[in-house]
């Protein structure tokens, strides 16, 4: 049987013109070009870590990002299907709705019923055995006394952000708590991707660089 890899990669924008990672990849990212999709600088960047990583054609894959990680990760399992086993996906906070993800793929998707970024692809995301869409909402514990859930800590001060991604852990969290049947099943797939003994962790960071044409 061939050897299980797992891979993990996080996707930062440090605000700096020669990143990978930004508005401008978010939205190449997000085209309804396969082409304009594959090509974007976030995508290849994640797509050759994996390859100089050694990942092979035939090993498990389960890529996991939040936000701008997400849309990453929704557009290699919708372009890169053809070159590596992409078996699971997990997403936090990310407009993915409109990617062609194969019913190869499992998605688990966790939005917040408050946040922007996750409703910037304008569409609900499909919902099908292989695509589960967790949506989580904020309340105050002190309201009522009848709420459930998973208490966050609010510290950072009276205008929350639910696009943290301690929201999302929070609502995913919950959803299992709860039961679901759907949820469990997700999450046992994600397991089973991932089953493996622990080999180690890389780091991967890239730049983007800019040359004149006629340059070498």
């Amino acid at each position: 049987m061939p050897q299980a890899r797992r891979f993990a990669g996080v996707a930062c924008d440090d605000g700096q013109k020669d990143s990978p990672f930004g508005w401008i990849q978010n939205a190449e990212l997000m085209s309804a070009s396969a082409a304009q999709r594959r090509n974007a600088d976030s995508a290849r960047l994640v797509a050759q870590a994996m390859h100089q990583a050694g990942v092979q054609p035939e090993d498990s894959v389960a890529l996991i990002g939040h936000s701008q990680g997400g849309i990453v990760a929704a557009a290699l399992a919708s372009d890169y299907a053809d070159t590596y086993r992409i078996e699971h996906v997990v997403t936090a906070g990310s407009p993915i709705a409109n990617h062609p993800i194969s019913s190869n793929t499992w998605v688990t998707s966790v939005e917040m019923d408050d946040e922007l970024v996750a409703a910037l692809d304008g569409t609900s995301n499909p919902a099908n055995d292989h695509w589960v869409t967790i949506r989580g909402t904020v309340t105050d514990g002190d309201s009522d006394g009848l709420c459930t859930g998973r208490a966050i800590d609010d510290s950072d001060g009276p205008y929350r952000l639910t696009h943290d991604l301690k929201y999302h852990e929070a609502a995913l969290g919950h959803a299992l708590d709860l039961g679901s049947p759907a949820v469990q099943q997700h999450n046992d797939h994600f397991r089973g991707t991932i089953a493996g003994d622990y080999v180690g962790t890389t780091y991967w960071q890239g730049r983007v660089a800019h040359h004149t044409p006629g340059e070498d």
